[in-house]
């Protein structure tokens, strides 16, 4: 719908009550206030939103590392596999994997 779509569409008889609304939004200084406060709202939220998945994200790496390291720490103290599987609940693969990377295996 063009009254929604193009910045200066405010009389289209076909939707009165519309063109009467988006006019007062974009022309008046009440109108403008409030679609500044609801902008404010969204950008607010969204910036919380995307820190909270930062967050998640940097625990969920850190978790990751601490789990790297603590491999390659029972690798290099020479605990058998069985253990180190039966401990961390990772596949032997996961585990070789791990010990290449870090070349302690």
């Amino acid at each position: 719908m063009k009254i929604f779509t193009v910045d200066n569409e405010y009389d289209d008889e076909r939707f009165p009550a519309t063109s009467k609304i988006k006019r007062r939004f974009k022309e008046t200084d009440e109108g403008v206030s409030k679609m500044c406060e609801i902008i404010e709202k969204y950008k607010n939220e969204g910036r919380a939103e995307g820190r909270a998945e930062g967050r998640a994200e940097g625990r969920a790496q850190g978790a990751a590392e601490k789990e790297h390291s603590m491999i390659v720490s029972m690798l290099k103290n020479k605990i058998s596999m069985e253990q180190i599987i039966s401990i961390t609940g990772l596949t032997m693969e996961k585990i070789t994997s791990i010990g290449k990377q870090a070349a302690v295996l």
